[in-house]
């Protein structure tokens, strides 16, 4: 599966993105801003996205995927330490993806597209 990675910290992007890459999946690309995310995900077309919320730039990480959402449907697993009741029920309304709180274990994410994937089938 190949992996788009959006998080504005960049150890934590490294560390991402090795943890992923040790359970099989192919990283494309990282993005460190919404506007970033939305391109990279129009030019590599990837199969699923691990998405920060508070990103670099204008755009944060729900409206990216709302963005993204419109040409890709992607499954997109949010991983943010912005936990509060206002951010889960707006990743809430984005269909096909999950949400879950930094730090976050990748065996988490793995569980999560894996359950994302069968919702879709």
């Amino acid at each position: 599966m190949r992996i788009l990675v959006v998080e504005d910290e960049a150890i934590t992007a490294i560390v991402l993105t090795r943890n992923l890459e040790k359970l099989g999946y192919s990283v494309i690309g990282t993005a460190a801003s919404g506007e970033q995310a939305c391109e990279l995900a129009a030019s590599c077309g990837p199969d699923a996205i691990v998405m920060d919320i508070g990103l670099a730039g204008e755009m944060d990480g729900i409206t990216a995927a709302l963005t993204i959402r419109r040409e890709l449907n992607a499954p997109i697993v949010f991983a943010s330490g912005y936990n509060t009741a206002e951010i889960i029920e707006r990743t809430g309304s984005i269909p096909n993806s999950a949400f879950l709180g930094k730090p976050v274990d990748p065996q988490k994410i793995h569980a999560a597209f894996e359950q994302l994937l069968r919702a879709e089938a």
